[in-house]
């Protein structure tokens, strides 16, 4: 998870700097950090919406989540949980109006870089084509990437199951997602699955029925037919900064301290250590072990 976290937020920095088009972002995640650097003098006004933007991210992550964990209220304990969910649309909210303030007098080329032009609703709906040549270099990996997806997305219902007091039947999960995918490929649309991100928080919200998923639905047939002009004046350092966010906040701390460390010295028969070694566990000679995580 930290890799990619580190891979995600590594390739957003020029697109939050305002230089994206200056460097290729889908080369390796050193290349990428190397060429960041290089560039830094090169750095746009979109750095003013994307680095505002991240900031008040983590300021606004870092106050309620305090402000909700201290909370006797349970009132203010909701308010504040709903406020650290919402705090993303909120940042392309004003930064979407503060570019259209800034831009709409302007004339092309936009000193910063903005989404642009957005299709309105379903502009590819009907019966799906399949690429021959794609099924063919895809088809080796579709039965261990079917699995893997299935698999997660059972854990995930059960975890939940098991968390809310109720029982779910697999087979009905695996209807319900072929059937959600056959009819989606009438969309063009991704493929779905489970997820554990959104099922926590929607869990956290206090939803408990699948109503909740027609309500996300009409949200989005909403946005894509009513919305579609604001998408426009959306800036992409701003995109970068939410999505940068969101990476960083996987990052694994170390579990491993120091000090928990244990020096084998081969010409000892004892270790010299700070800490007492555990009984039946052998080390071998010339090495750190673990001694607690």
């Amino acid at each position: 998870m930290t890799g990619s976290a580190l891979n995600i937020a590594a390739g957003q920095v020029p697109a939050l700097l305002g230089y994206s088009s200056k460097l290729n972002t889908r080369a390796s995640t050193y290349k990428v950090i190397i060429d960041t650097l290089k560039h830094l003098p090169d750095t746009q006004r979109d750095a003013a919406y994307g680095l505002s933007g991240l900031l008040f991210l983590y300021l606004a992550r870092w106050s309620l989540t305090r402000l909700e964990r201290r909370a006797r209220n349970p009132v203010v304990k909701r308010i504040a949980f709903f406020a650290v969910t919402l705090r993303t649309a909120f940042v392309i909210i004003f930064l979407t109006l503060f570019s259209w303030v800034y831009l709409r007098d302007k004339s092309r080329p936009y000193p910063i870089s903005i989404l642009g032009n957005v299709p309105s609703g379903f502009q590819h709906m009907g019966q799906p084509k399949l690429p021959t040549d794609l099924m063919s270099r895809i088809a080796p990996q579709l039965p261990v990437s079917t699995i893997i997806l299935l698999l997660e997305h059972i854990a995930i219902g059960k975890s939940f199951a098991r968390i809310n007091n109720y029982k779910i039947d697999p087979n009905q999960e695996l209807v319900a997602i072929g059937v959600s995918n056959l009819v989606g490929t009438l969309f063009n649309a991704y493929p779905a699955t489970g997820s554990f991100s959104r099922s926590a928080l929607k869990s956290k919200a206090g939803v408990r029925t699948p109503l909740a998923g027609w309500a996300t639905a009409v949200c989005v047939v909403v946005a894509l037919y009513a919305l579609s002009g604001a998408f426009f004046w959306i800036p992409s350092s701003a995109l970068a900064a939410v999505i940068s966010a969101s990476a960083l906040h996987v990052f694994q701390k170390p579990v491993v301290e120091l000090s928990e460390l244990t020096w084998i010295d081969p010409t000892q028969s004892t270790p010299s250590s700070t800490s007492s070694p555990r009984p039946g566990r052998s080390t071998p000679s010339g090495r750190c072990r673990r001694s607690s995580v």
